[in-house]
This record gives structure tokens, C-alpha cells and sequence, in this order.
């Protein structure tokens, strides 16, 4: 019968190996906003102030390592666009001083324009200065913040010198250069929101007083000018920082989402390094990776694989030598035992004889009770393999003798080896151990079994492939062995090497005395600080949430650093995994350094900055938008700043007030809708007895604003028109003030001069609209580009078109002598315009970026491998150990010294063995050395693994396969380790008994279907067993006790094709209708005779089990 294995993980597992559990998904919830369901109105959400303040934000990098990552970071976004500013402020001192120097026409140059030239002169020279410290050494890395505030601080100075030194002064010459300036050093330069605020209040103040001072064209209107130039510059202060709070706020959620990818991603393959180390330690790196190859090719298969057979993981070698070994009085001894002391014991000599293997040059297969056996030769080809297990062996013996002479217990070893070929892998399904096969393997057990205490026992194999590098005498192993006799094989006994005398009594006085045997021997074994099982594994621990990202920011670190409680060895461990965090955060960053974001992109394209795939990109555009609301409002202040200015020096028509009007009511409702659950919370009790109905209202479209990316889009580009329009409005109707003072005055010019006098700030309304666009962070920057682009030409028809003659006559009253060639207004305007369109688009397009990398790094899964490779260490690792076991293990608190060991009041116990498999396999060339008939058990006992995913059989627990021997039990899941209630006892056995029965029908299919004849021997028992891993190189889950020996001998004693179990056990199933025979009193051995009986199957109970 063959099943189709299904790649599928245990249920447990999802939740003892999800290695997305660490990967900073709850962290997220705490440093963003909780994603809770629109449709649940009634929960409650933090306000979007609440959600959205940088303040709360930086909570999240108190820790100045992290903060100071972040700063490079920063940095790396920065530069680019602090090179690009440069190198456009140079450009323009370059084009100015061309203009000064070749374009005009000039017969003297007076020192007004020396002196101007000189300024020029010396913003080209530092601007080159500044240009080779940003961008071609580390300073501007080391010392960001210095250089920033410099450069702001000789821009504005050269600025002003520059206008200064005019011959003609206004005071509105410099706006719009220090508007810029102003405005685009919040955007750009890395200083802190203080420092601007500072620098960008002096500018203003500096700004006023300067042009009051030195005005001396167009100075009667003082008052009112200064009032309008502090507008402009409050508006460049007020949007600049809002700018640069919320691309602060974007560039930390983005350093944040890298942050939490690059500690998912380091979290993965640490715990997919534990896990391979797990995997290594029970299983050879050889079959695990042809076994994860299988799996990963059954995951990324469509349809099932079509095969009659299991997959089979058993390789054939030739070549090697197979040492069994049995420690003598040992169960006496371990009868002595508790639990912990069992463990500890066989832990701390088991332990050590792994450590003897790795020097030997030997691999340890199996622990059977206190029988160890190992193979030299596997998997890599040794040709001193039998030489390899001599040594071993002999080692062996000391190491007890050590035991013996220091404790005074008597105990031996008793050593076979045997050289020869061997099959070696995993059977079945599930439980896998790796395990050896042959003819020789069996040889090797008869070896030991008829070998003497402290000698070992060799056959004639093994002595010709000594070379005579230890001395031998007869060992007449056929005396005491009937098998050793029929197959005729010559045995020697290695005689040990000389001995050096060790003084043994010092040692021995110690462990003298009342003491207990078992605890003897145990005392003495802990001396040799034998590793425990898994100690290699660094599971992350408790402490691990503490020196996460949110603890390392709201935690006091020397309150946890000086905890008592807390070892500081997992301290020093997190703190390395938070250093190897950052280290490969930086260098991830670095793809966002200098010029990334025009690069290509994998994920992006490189003109659009669209996600190449298109569900990706319907994803990030339905992507919430909780900052709309203040982005509104910035376009909002902008909109009243506009109207206040032109109210003040532009011409005041009603078309003015009116749109004023309209677009304020607008804005207006728009804030209110926006700000609805921040100024009037609601919980759900609050709002059942107070809120209005009103409130709900507002809540629920401010809500479908925030997920509508087509609302937004529509409100953004009405805000956005609103501010454009309003720019605009009243120069054009400037003709219409001409035309009626035309029909009154005769001097027409002049009116209508005296009414648009100041067409300067018509150019500088022009500027304030096109920040307006910028201002919507989170909408798409080709869309802000189609707009800007738009109002440009707009503005600049209107200039040239619509009222030229108007910007003329302006520069004829403030420059009467001005020759043609000058750069005149119009000329000045289109230039002040295409350098904001072109700054800010590529401001924009960097924001894009940002906001696309934040999405990407946030949703940005697993790469396939990773997710494969995790999958399929997951499914070996379920079936290498029981899932509560592998919890303990790998969960945080355990420490590295602690062992795993339970025991357990009432377990029962099952044995299954089929004892004429051993006459149906044979080894020759034509089944390929025995593989063929591995391969029909391999089928027996995945169907038997079957039976364990059915429903009534998730208690059952395979302890492993011994040969054609498969070995389970129940009762041993958590929770069971001190219960003793007769309910709970019957449920075990019943279960174990149904578990037996469907193995028989299981084979009896299997032989209607396979042509062949085996049969099963079944022996069950219940009891107090001790569970435990042992092991540090190999761990191994086994228990132990006198109920595991009696279910061996029930099996080893029963009959075929029926269950053995002891009398007491009988009274439990015959009460429930069992079918059984009573055999009578039956020899164990180890045992005096004991009542037994069969509980025999019949065909309606059997089929009943499937």
C-alpha cells in the first residue's frame, strides 16, 4: 500500500518552529498603527496625531546606537539631494555672473557691480568648496549637521550681500531667492527641526530689516510690503518643516521596515541554522540534503508524484566496520534511578562516548537502553575503520574502568566489532532515526552479545583488516554463541595496550560513603562536564523581547543590565544579535545611498518607479493614507497665505474674496472631516450615549478617505487647484480694472499702474502654489508632475501673454536706465519657476521612493529559498522529535544546562515486531546488496505511519524503529507526566490496542497486495516509564523503565499475529469487549513468569480501525 507523503507541516509546529514569530511582526503593531477592520467602526483607534507624531516616533531610537544608524541613514538619503542643491545654486552664480560679466552692455562698471561680481564670485568659489567636502569626502559623513548649517548660513549671507550691494534696491529683490533657499534647506539639508526653525527665523528677521534699510526704489509702501515678505517667509517656514516632519517620519518608518527585514531575515537563518544543526546532529548532512532536495521538489510540484513506492533514503556502503557495545549491570543500576538521575547518567556516559567517536573517527548510530553501537566508514570512506573501532572500543573500556575504580560500582563493558558492508538511512515516514542494515550489522550485535566484560570482541574481518597494529588471542566466540557457531566466523580478543597505573584511590574517597550506587556513578560522571543536549543551539531568550527594538527604546538599560535574575550571557548574546542586525542593516541601506533611487530596481522600474508587478502595485496603491489630513491642511495654510498677500498688495477684486471664500469653506470642512477623531473621540461605550449621529458620520468618511485612494486623488487635486487657481486670480482680472478705468480716465496707464503696482508678488504667489503640490507626500509624483507642469506654462502664459507690459512697466520704475539686454522680471519669474519645478520634482520623486521602499521592505516576504528551506527543516525536524519536545529546546527559557526528562505515573507501551522479515531478506547483487528488501520494509512501516495522522490516533507517540521493530507509545503528551486517573490509564491502553489492531489489518492489506507472508508480533504494556533526550552530538528521544523491558519481552515471548500483554492490562480490554485467549504463565526474561494473554483480532474489529 503506498500513500502519497503530503508536504505538510504538523499543525504544533505552526507555532514551536514559525520562524516568522521573530521576525518583528508583533513589534511592528506598536510602532505603527494597529490595522484594525473598517468595517468595525465602533473599535477604538488611536487619533491620527496619536499615530502619526514624530515625537512618538523617536520613542523608537532612544537607543543611540540605533539612532545613530539611523542618522547615516539619513545621510545616504540626503546627499544626493544636498549635491543636487549645490550644484544648482553654483549654477545659477555661474549663469548670474556670465549675465553680469558678458551680457551686459556696459561702458563702466561701477563698484556697486564690482562688488556684486566679487559676491558672485566668492558663492561660485565655497559652493565648489562645499560641493568636494559633501560629495568626495567623509566629513560631510562625520560632521552632516555642521556643514548644513554653514552652507545655510552663507547662502543667506551672500545673498544679502549680493542684493545688498544693488544699485537699485527694492524690498522684494531677494524673496524669492530666500524663498527657495529657505524652503528647500528644511526639504533637503540633514539639520534638526530647532536648528531650522532658528536659522529659517533669523532669514525672515534678517530679511525684513536688511530691506527696510536699504530700500530705495518702491519704498512707500514699506509697511505693507515687509507685512506680505513675512507671510511669504512664514509660509516657507511653516511648509518647510512640515515637510521635513513628515519626511523624517517617512524616512524612519522606512529605516524602521528595513530594520524589522533585516531581523526577520537574520532571526531566519539563525533558527534555520538551529534547526540544520539539529538536523545534522540526528542525521548525516548527506541524506538530509538528498532528503530536503525530495521535499523541496514534492513542494514546488503540482501534482502528486506517481510511484508505487515511498521515497527511500538508505545508501549502501561497503567497507566499513560496526562496533556494538553494552554496558554490564547496568539495569540494576539505572533501577536505582530517578528520572533526572537516569538522564544525567546515561546524558553524561553517553555524552562522552560521542566525544571519544569524533576522535576515533567513528559516527554513532543508535542508543538502545544501555546498548550504543557506531560505524567507522560512514559516511565517508575510511580505510582505518577497523582500526578506528578497535580504539574505540578499547577507549571505551577504560573510561568504564574509570567509572568502576572511582565509584566502586561494578560496571563493565562488553565490546563486539565486526567489519563488512551495511545499509544505512531512515525508515518510514515519521520518527526518523538513522539506523544500519545487513547481514554484518547483524553479525556485529552477536559480536558483543557473545563477547566477555572489559574485552573486545572481534571477528575474522575485522582482524584482517588490522594489519597487525594490535595483538590479538583466540576468542572463541562460538562457544558461547549458536549463531557465531552456525555461520562459522573465527573471533579474537584485542589484547588492550599497556596501561599506565593511575592513583584511582584519591578520586575514589570522594564518592564513598551511604550513597546510592546510581548516585555515585552520577557525581562522578558530571566531572567530565559532558555538553547537554542542543547546548549548540542558541535559542533566542526571554530577555530577547527586552532588548528588542520597541524595549530598547522604553526600557531603562541599566535597570535590565543590572536585573537580578537575568543571565548576562544571554544579555551579551542578544547584544550581538542586535549588532549583527545593524551591520547588515547598513549595508542593506546602501542601496539607498548616493543616487539609488534613479537607479534600476529590481522590484521597480527605473523612469515610473512602478512595481513590476502588477498586483504589487494595486496592492501599494490601496496602500491607507493616515497623513491626509495634514497634508490638507498644509495646502490649506498655503491657500490663506496666498490671499492674505494678495489682499495686501495685489488688487483686491471680488472675484478674489469669493474664491477665497469657496475654497476656505472647503478646506475648512475638509480639516474637520479629517481631524473628526482626533477632536472628538468616540469609543464605542462613549459614543452610545453622547457622540451625535454627526460624529459617526464624519468618522466614517474620514475612514473611507484614508483607504480611497480615488477620493484622495480627487480632494488632492481640488486642494491643489484651489491653490493654483487662487494664485492666478487676480491678474487676470487686471483687465478688467483696465477697462473700466479706461471708460473714466483719461490716463489709463497710470491707473491701472497704480492699482497692480506690485506684479513681484504675483510671481511669488506663483512659487507658493507650486510647494502646494508638494506638500501630498503620499500621492504618485508623476501625477504632481502633470499638475506642476501645467501650472508652469500656465503662469508663464500668463506673464507673456496675458499681462507683459505689466512686468515691464515695473522693471521701468524701479530701473529707469536699465538697457534692453537686462534679465528682466518676466525673465527672472520663468527661471525662479523652473527651479522650484525642477527641485521639487526631484524631491518628489525621492519621497516616491521612500514611501515604494517602505511598502516594499513592510510586505517584502521570504524569498522562496529561505521559505523552502524553513519549510522542509520544519517537516524533518516534526519527524525527528516529538513537537513538544523540539518546543522545549528551542524555546526562549530554557537554559543551556538544562536537560529534558519526565516521567510519566501510566504510559503504555507498544513493541511491534515482524520476525520472519529476517528470513525474507537476503543480500546479493541482484536486490542491489538488500536495498529491495529494505525497501518493502520502508513500505510496511510509512503505512503504519499513516495510521498516525488519523484522528484517534494524535496521542500515539513513535519512539522509533528498532530494525524490523516498531516501537510507539501514549500517554505521553504534555500535561500527562503526574496524572494517574483510571480514565486516563484505559484511554491509553485503549488507544495503544487500537493502534496494534490497525497495524495487523495495515499488514495484512499490505501482504494481499505485495504477495508476501509477514507477520506481526505485538506486546504492549503499562506503566510508569522515564522520558528523556540524550546525547549531545546525537540527541535521542527514548524512554525507559521496567514497563518498556516488559513490553520488549511481550513482544520477544508473544506470537504472531496477536498481542501480548500482562494480566492486568487483559482485565482493562476484556472489560471492553476485547477479543482475547488467555496463554497462561508465561517465562520473561529478567522476569519471574508472568500471567499474559492475546487479545486477538477478528475481521469486524480490524476493519473497524482504519
Amino acid at each position: 500500500m503506498a500513500v502519497t507523503l503530503k508536504v505538510t507541516e504538523p499543525k504544533s509546529f505552526q507555532t514551536v518552529f514559525s520562524l516568522t514569530k521573530v521576525a518583528g511582526n508583533n513589534h511592528r503593531k506598536e510602532v505603527y498603527i494597529v490595522e484594525d477592520e473598517d468595517s468595525h467602526c465602533d473599535s477604538r483607534k488611536s487619533s491620527s496625531a496619536e499615530d502619526f507624531s514624530l515625537k512618538q516616533v523617536r520613542l523608537y531610537f532612544r537607543d543611540s546606537e540605533l539612532e545613530t544608524l539611523y542618522s547615516k541613514y539619513v545621510i545616504q538619503m540626503k546627499k544626493p539631494l544636498v549635491v543636487g542643491y549645490i550644484v544648482t545654486l553654483i549654477t545659477v552664480c555661474i549663469v548670474v555672473l556670465i549675465i553680469d560679466v558678458a551680457v551686459k552692455n556696459v561702458v563702466v562698471i561701477d563698484w556697486h557691480q564690482i562688488a556684486q561680481l566679487t559676491v558672485l564670485c566668492c558663492g561660485t568659489v565655497l559652493g565648489f568648496l562645499l560641493l568636494f567636502l559633501f560629495a568626495f569626502k567623509d566629513i560631510f559623513i562625520h560632521r552632516p549637521s555642521v556643514l548644513s548649517i554653514v552652507m545655510w548660513i552663507i547662502c543667506i549671507v551672500l545673498i544679502n550681500l549680493y542684493f545688498g550691494f544693488s544699485k537699485y534696491r527694492t524690498t522684494t529683490d531677494d524673496v524669492a531667492v530666500l524663498y527657495y533657499i529657505t524652503l528647500i534647506s528644511y526639504m533637503v539639508l540633514p539639520i534638526s527641526q530647532k536648528w531650522s526653525l532658528l536659522i529659517g527665523g533669523c532669514s525672515l528677521v534678517g530679511q525684513l530689516l536688511l530691506s527696510g534699510l536699504l530700500a530705495n526704489r518702491l519704498d512707500e509702501n514699506l509697511v505693507p510690503q515687509s507685512f506680505a515678505n513675512a507671510v511669504i517667509f512664514l509660509c516657507a517656514n511653516g511648509v518647510g518643516s512640515f515637510h521635513k516632519f513628515l519626511s523624517d517620519f517617512a524616512h524612519r518608518r522606512a529605516f524602521l521596515d528595513a530594520r524589522y527585514s533585516v531581523e526577520s531575515m537574520v532571526n531566519l537563518e539563525r533558527e534555520k541554522t538551529q534547526q540544520e544543526e539539529l538536523l545534522a546532529s540526528c542525521i548525516p548532512s548527506s541524506l538530509v540534503k538528498l532528503m530536503k532536495e525530495d521535499l523541496r521538489q514534492q513542494m514546488m510540484r503540482k501534482t502528486p508524484k506517481l510511484s508505487p513506492f515511498q521515497d527511500l533514503y538508505v545508501q549502501h556502503y561497503e567497507d566499513v566496520s560496526i562496533l556494538y557495545a553494552d554496558i554490564v549491570n547496568f539495569t540494576p543500576l539505572a533501577s536505582e534511578c530517578t528520572a533526572a538521575e537516569l538522564i544525567k547518567m546515561l546524558n553524561e556516559l553517553f555524552g562522552r562516548f560521542d566525544q571519544l567517536a569524533k576522535k576515533c573517527s567513528c559516527m554513532r548510530i543508535k542508543i538502545l537502553g544501555d546498548c550504543y553501537y557506531c560505524l567507522s566508514g560512514v559516511p565517508n570512506p575510511d580505510k582505518d575503520h577497523a582500526p578506528n573501532c578497535v580504539r574505540m572500543g578499547l577507549t571505551m573500556i577504560d573510561v568504564i574502568r574509570e567509572v568502576r575504580e572511582a565509584t566502586g560500582v561494578n560496571v563493565d563493558m562488553r565490546i563486539g566489532v565486526h567489519t563488512g558492508s551495511v545499509l544505512c538511512g531512515v525508515l518510514g515516514l515519521r520518527k526518523w532515526q538513522y539506523d544500519v542494515w545487513s547481514d554484518d550489522v547483524t553479525i556485529a550485535n552477536h559480536m558483543e552479545s557473545s563477547g566477555v566484560p572489559g574485552r573486545v570482541h572481534i571477528s575474522q574481518k575485522t582482524f584482517d583488516c588490522l594489519d597487525g597494529q594490535y595483538e590479538v588471542e583466540p576468542g572463541d566466540g562460538d562457544k558461547r554463541s549458536s549463531y557465531i557457531k552456525e555461520k562459522n566466523i573465527q573471533t579474537y580478543f584485542v589484547v588492550p595496550l599497556q596501561r599506565r597505573p593511575r592513583k584511582q584511590r584519591l578520586a575514589r574517597t570522594r564518592y564513598e560513603g551511604n550513597m546510592r550506587a546510581s548516585v555515585k556513578v552520577t557525581k562522578y560522571l558530571e566531572t567530565w562536564g559532558i555538553d547537554k543536549p542542543f547546548s549548540n543551539l542558541k535559542a533566542p531568550s526571554m530577555v530577547s523581547k527586552v532588548l528588542s527594538l520597541t524595549s530598547l527604546a522604553l526600557v531603562d538599560t541599566n535597570f535590565i543590565m543590572h536585573s537580578n535574575g537575568i543571565d548576562h550571557g544571554l544579555l551579551n548574546c542578544e547584544r550581538q544579535l542586535q549588532d549583527e542586525i545593524n551591520g547588515q542593516l547598513e549595508q542593506k541601506l546602501q542601496q539607498l545611498g548616493v543616487g539609488k533611487y534613479c537607479y534600476d530596481n529590481s522590484e521597480m522600474t527605473r523612469v515610473l518607479l512602478r512595481f513590476r508587478q502588477k498586483e504589487r502595485e494595486q496592492s501599494y496603491l490601496k496602500e491607507k493614507d493616515r497623513v491626509f489630513n495634514f497634508q490638507v491642511a498644509c495646502a490649506g495654510f498655503i491657500f490663506i497665505c496666498i490671499i492674505v498677500i494678495q489682499a495686501i498688495m495685489l488688487p483686491r477684486v471680488i472675484s478674489l474674496f469669493v474664491t477665497g471664500a469657496i475654497g476656505f469653506i472647503i478646506f475648512v470642512i475638509l480639516l474637520i472631516i479629517g481631524f473628526s477623531e482626533s477632536f472628538l473621540p468616540c469609543d464605542s461605550f462613549y459614543r452610545r450615549f453622547h457622540c451625535h449621529k454627526l460624529v459617526n458620520v464624519l468618522t466614517k468618511i474620514n475612514r473611507h478617505i484614508t483607504v480611497s485612494l480615488s477620493v484622495r486623488l480627487v480632494l488632492a487635486l481640488c486642494c491643489m487647484g484651489f491653490v493654483l487657481f487662487i494664485a492666478s486670480i487676480s491678474i487676470i482680472n487686471c483687465s478688467n480694472v483696465v477697462t473700466s478705468l479706461s471708460s473714466n480716465v483719461s490716463n489709463t496707464t497710470t491707473d491701472v499702474y497704480d492699482v497692480c503696482r506690485y506684479p513681484n508678488y504675483y510671481v511669488f504667489c506663483f512659487l507658493l502654489s507650486l510647494t502646494s503640490c508638494t506638500v501630498f507626500v503620499q500621492l504618485s509624483y508623476l501625477i504632481k508632475l502633470v499638475v506642476m507642469t501645467i501650472a508652469v506654462i500656465a503662469y508663464n502664459l500668463l506673464i507673456y501673454v496675458g499681462r507683459y507690459d505689466l512686468f515691464i512697466m515695473y522693471d521701468g520704475e524701479v530701473q529707469e536706465d536699465v538697457s534692453e539686454d537686462y534679465l528682466n522680471l518676466p525673465i527672472r519669474a520663468s527661471i525662479y519657476l523652473i527651479i522650484m519645478y525642477i527641485t521639487l520634482q526631484a524631491l518628489d520623486r525621492q519621497i516616491e521612493y521612500t514611501n515604494r521602499m517602505d511598502y516594499l521592505w513592510k510586505v517584502q516576504k521570504d524569498t522562496d529559498e529561505i521559505r523552502v528551506t524553513a519549510a522542509i527543516n520544519k517537516i524533518i525536524l516534526g519527524n525527528i522529535l516529538p513537537v513538544h519536545v523540539a518546543e522545549y529546546f528551542l524555546r526562549s527559557s530554557r537554559k543551556n544546562e538544562d536537560m529534558y526528562h519526565q516521567s510519566y505515573l501510566d504510559v503504555s507501551v507498544m513493541f511491534a515486531s515482524i520476525p520472519n522479515f529476517k528470513d525474507f531478506y537476503q543480500q546479493n547483487t541482484a536486490n542491489q546488496h538488500g536495498l529491495e528488501c529494505i525497501r518493502l520494509l520502508n513500505e510496511i512501516i510509512s503505512d503504519f505511519d499513516v495510521l498516525l495522522s488519523l484522528s484517534k490516533f494524535i496521542n500515539v507517540e513513535k519512539i522509533k524503529t528498532i530494525g524490523s521493530t516498531y516501537m510507539a507509545a501514549t500517554g505521553l503528551q504534555p500535561g500527562m507526566e503526574n496524572k494517574n486517573e483510571p480514565s486516563d490509564c484505559e484511554s491509553n491502553l485503549l488507544t495503544m490496542t487500537d493502534f496494534a489492531l490497525a497495524m495487523l489489518s495495515t499488514l495484512i492489506k499490505l501482504n494481499a497486495h505485495s504477495f508476501n507472508h509477514f507477520q506481526l508480533r505485538v506486546g504492549i504494556n503499562s506503566g510508569p516509564v522515564t522520558a528523556g533526550v540524550i546525547g549531545a552530538r546525537k540527541p535521542q528521544y527514548d524512554i525507559w523503565g521496567d514497563t518498556v523491558n516488559v513490553a520488549s519481552r511481550m513482544d520477544s515471548s508473544g506470537e504472531t499475529m496477536k498481542i501480548q500483554v500482562c494480566e492486568k492490562s487483559a482485565q482493562v480490554l476484556i472489560s471492553k469487549g476485547y477479543s482475547y485467549k488467555y496463554r497462561g504463565l508465561t517465562k520473561i526474561k529478567g522476569k519471574q513468569p508472568m500471567h499474559t494473554y492475546f487479545i486477538t483480532p477478528h475481521s469486524a474489529s480490524i476493519d473497524t480501525q482504519l
